[in-house]
């Protein structure tokens, strides 16, 4: 069986990227102003809520992300970490 490349939205790479390039400001330019961001059952809701938390918890601390496997279900995308 073989194994289906799926292309990611660009602003899902676009958030890959950033958080490899530990970019702040390319960082939460991926996010809706209304975006909520679940981390371990702690809500962040809006930008400058995830802002804070993506500059602590992400950027600062040099979090990189790679993907080894993606599914496409229904439109929504999975990413398994």
């Amino acid at each position: 069986m073989s194994k289906e490349t799926i292309k990611l939205p660009a602003v899902i790479q676009s958030f890959i990227n950033a958080t490899n390039d530990h970019d702040s400001n390319a960082f939460i330019n991926t996010f809706a102003d209304n975006a909520l961001v679940n981390d371990i059952a702690r809500n962040f809701w809006g930008k400058d809520s995830i802002n804070k938390w993506g500059n602590k918890e992400i950027i600062d601390v040099k979090v990189t992300f790679e993907p080894h496997e993606i599914i496409e279900h229904y439109g929504d995308f999975i990413i398994p970490g």
